[in-house]
């Protein structure tokens, strides 16, 4: 059980918080005498009213106050959190007879709510002697100019604080209150009015804070389908800024660090279409636990209206509007898309420059308040394919100060993107042989491909198989079944004999077609030092190995021959260059480079024929080879034409279940592989 009871040392302490407290307030009341008729204590104020003079009384610091005494041209701006707190607070500012004029300016007149709009009015009011309060959520842009450069008081809020949320629930329900709800300081105004009702109980208004604030910090359902920030695939720059943009936002909303030192919170991601930028955004979004608030340039001028540039301005200003409305925890994620739509002034002729400059002007203003403001809490994604094209301003320290160039990704980016979109289907599914016979393709396309593939197998209502991926992912087979079988015997020979006579190791073996090649074995060479005669030789019996199917299987055709990086081409230079350039032969010399080799084969009848008895020896060991191990060759063959992609994994799964082949020598004795 707790016990209430108070010591005396803490009653002390107590009673001197009360003391320091009610010293303040003298001080307050003092520099803001009341205006005629106006009652700080009437139970007809506006609760949001007294919450915003809740708010000025926790601003004000006592060298504040004691500026304000004197009452001599004192100017103060009061920058608040959103468009909302505009009219409360300077309701709250009016009720003192303090100040000559408040200026409230929210961006809704747009004559008269102009950082170049007033000015004359405020240098009247201040060289009188008077003081001139101005309120506004985005100053430098609403209020004007000379007012905010020459404040001598500079107010900012970017939520209320708890104390004063707990001080005006107490004022309105009467009863006080010792803990609010996590999140409750960082609802809207509108939210918090809602929430705080007069005639409610303590009980009834933290309820619906309660609830309130469960509602702000749930997750967006429709970021569902994106994975968080640490687990993205690949994104590499744009992966790290995020990762830390995620860190110290959380060290924010734990009091660690204030806002403003958050490093980095808006950038420009830039690459071709389709390598994932709005995904990118979203995944920040649900990272942070903050609303996605999506845009586009493009949009702002496709929109119903007039087309008039005055109305795109009030388009693209709404958004931000709309940004600190939804912020969730204090926090939006703003995603700009299609950045380049705004064209730079460098390119612009002195005509197209003057129509597109209020538009620029306005934009980079609403980045410099949303990115570097003292109250807004957002962080701005843009986006763009060219990044060459945007006006060098966007980019400039305090809006988006960075361009990140997304780059294609890897084969491992590739396949961790496919698994991420498969989730739970194809579990334990070895996906990189798939991402390397599609290198080059992008994220989008993958996500593609697990559509289609999930559509197919809900139709014929199974799992999904890697059939069903495959058959999105990779061309419409046209070749016929007999061609297939053909090219997987050659492919897979190559790779049974590379795994057995320890030449390589295989990363996958396909039957798709690419440009000359019927199909291809991909594999890791084991050696990579300068090789001995027998290990070339091992490499050579691979290389012939999938001719040697040919012939077992069928005939020889050309489709192993035909140019230097076919199999018999590099079988030649192999074996070419061993005798002239390696002095692997019978002579010792070094005679020349590679490419001296062939051209001396070409020439030398005498040489032709040592280089072709060596290939025909290492020939009859490929074919002998392609014999001993017949039923393993046709059954990853029968897998491959099903497939049409095999992994290294698996190659080697079915390698170590089947028996090990034998070479038989030239003269019938059984021989080691190399």
């Amino acid at each position: 059980m707790t016990d209430l009871k108070k010591s005396p040392k803490s009653l002390l302490d107590h009673a001197r918080r009360i003391a320091k407290e009610a010293e303040a307030a003298e001080d307050i009341d003092a520099a803001f005498p009341p205006a005629d008729g106006v009652d700080y204590e009437s139970r007809h104020q506006r609760v949001g009213t007294i919450l915003a003079l809740a708010v000025l009384r926790h601003l004000f610091a006592p060298a504040d106050l004691a500026l304000l005494r004197g009452h001599a041209g004192v100017a103060l701006v009061v920058r608040v959190p959103d468009r909302d707190w505009v009219k409360p607070v300077s309701r709250a500012l009016q009720q003192f007879s303090t100040w000559a004029d408040v200026k409230a300016h929210d961006g809704t007149s747009k004559s008269g709510h102009r950082a170049d709009a007033g000015q004359a009015e405020v240098a009247d009011i201040l060289s009188a002697g008077h003081c001139l309060a101005g309120v506004s959520q985005d100053p430098e842009r609403y209020l004007p100019a000379n007012l905010v450069a020459n404040a001598d008081i500079d107010l900012a809020f970017a939520s209320v604080p708890d104390k004063v949320l707990r001080t005006v629930v107490a004022q309105v329900t009467g009863r006080r209150v010792r803990r609010l709800p996590d999140g409750a300081t960082d609802l809207p105004l509108s939210v918090l009015l809602a929430c705080i009702r007069r005639g409610s109980t303590t009980d009834e208004v933290m309820r619906r804070l309660e609830r309130a604030a469960l509602t702000a910090t749930a997750p967006d359902a429709g970021l569902d389908d994106v994975p968080h920030v640490a687990d993205l695939a690949g994104y590499g720059e744009a992966k790290a800024w995020a990762l830390r943009l995620v860190d110290e936002v959380q060290a924010f909303r734990e009091g660690r660090i204030q806002w403003n030192e958050v490093s980095s919170r808006g950038v420009i991601l830039a690459s071709p279409p389709g390598l994932g930028k709005t995904s990118f955004a979203r995944s920040v979004a649900k990272s942070l636990q903050a609303p996605l608030i999506p845009t586009s340039v493009a949009g702002w001028f496709g929109q119903g209206g007039s087309g008039y540039l005055g109305d795109i301005i009030v388009r693209a200003e709404n958004v931000w509007r709309e940004a600190a409305a939804a912020a969730r925890g204090g926090i939006a994620v703003v995603l700009l898309d299609e950045l380049d739509g705004l064209p730079s002034r460098e390119h612009l002729d002195p005509r197209h420059r003057d129509y597109w400059a209020p538009l620029i002007h306005s934009v980079l203003l609403a980045l410099s308040s949303a990115v570097s403001g003292q109250t807004a809490r957002l962080v701005v994604i843009g986006c763009t394919n060219h990044a060459e094209h945007c006006d060098p301003a966007l980019s400039r320290p305090g809006r988006l100060d960075r361009i990140i160039h997304l780059q294609p990704p890897t084969t491992d980016d590739l396949a961790a993107i496919v698994r991420q979109h498969l989730g739970t289907d194809l579990e334990g599914a070895d996906l990189r042989p798939l991402a390397m016979a599609t290198t080059g393709a992008t994220g989008a396309e993958a996500a593609a491909w697990v559509r289609a593939a999930r559509a197919d197998a809900l139709l014929a209502r199974r799992p999904v198989e890697m059939a069903d991926l495959v058959s999105k992912a990779l061309p419409a087979e046209t070749r016929s079944p007999e061609h297939l079988r053909a090219v997987a015997l050659h492919e897979v020979a190559h790779a049974v004999a590379g795994e057995r006579l320890g030449v390589s190791r295989v990363e996958h073996v396909s039957i798709i077609a690419h440009g000359s090649f019927a199909g291809r074995t991909r594999a890791q060479i084991n050696r990579t030092e300068p090789m001995s005669r027998a290990e070339i030789e091992a490499f050579v019996v691979t290389v012939l190995c999938g001719r040697a199917a040919d012939e077992v299987y069928g005939v020889p055709t050309a489709g192993a021959s035909g140019g230097p990086s076919s199999d018999m081409g590099i079988a030649t230079t192999m074996i070419a260059s061993l005798h002239y350039s390696w002095s692997l032969g019978d002579r010792l010399a070094f005679r020349g480079s590679q490419n001296q080799a062939l051209d001396h084969l070409r020439h030398s009848e005498r040489f032709g024929v040592l280089v072709d008895d060596h290939l025909s020896e290492l020939y009859a060991r490929a074919l002998a080879f392609v014999r001993a191990n017949g039923d393993l060759v046709e059954t990853l063959a029968d897998r491959l034409v099903q497939a049409r992609i095999l992994g290294g994994d698996e190659v080697r799964r079915v390698i170590a279940e089947g028996r090990p082949g034998n070479i038989h020598s030239s003269d019938g004795t059984r021989t080691c592989p190399t």
